[in-house]
């Protein structure tokens, strides 16, 4: 009786050592940071930048979605530019950030596959409050 509860113990133990690791490792990195250099392309105060790949469907559509809606995203290839992926650690395609761009700050950050009308209404609100 006292091994089975000590080996119930352990395993229960085991598996939300388990289960915490995985959600460590499964964290998704925010950017904080774009240097200025790489938003050499944006002529306005904030900018909405999506990271984005050749065969990526999700990264047209968060293009055209915020095109649309007059938001004209700067779009940084990450694999014709690797450097860039590996900086901000950008493994997913789309990744779309708001930045102010004269000091490269990330206001906020979206990586849904398909854009959702709330994220491209807070997209639109942290570019316009300027």
């Amino acid at each position: 009786m006292d091994r089975l509860i000590v080996l119930t113990a352990v395993v229960a133990v085991m598996l939300l050592v388990t289960v915490f690791a995985r959600m460590l490792l499964h964290r998704r990195h925010a950017i904080g940071l774009i240097d200025p250099a790489h938003l050499a392309g944006a002529a306005t105060p904030r900018t909405a930048v999506v990271f984005t790949s050749p065969y990526c469907h999700g990264c047209r559509e968060w293009v055209d979605a915020l095109s649309e809606r007059g938001a004209a995203p700067l779009t940084l290839d990450v694999i014709q530019r690797p450097e860039l992926a590996a900086r901000y650690r950008i493994n997913l395609t789309p990744r779309v950030a708001v930045v102010d761009t004269a000091h490269g700050n990330v206001l906020g950050e979206w990586d849904h596959y398909s854009p959702r009308a709330h994220d491209l209404d807070s997209v639109l609100r942290l570019l316009d409050n300027r």
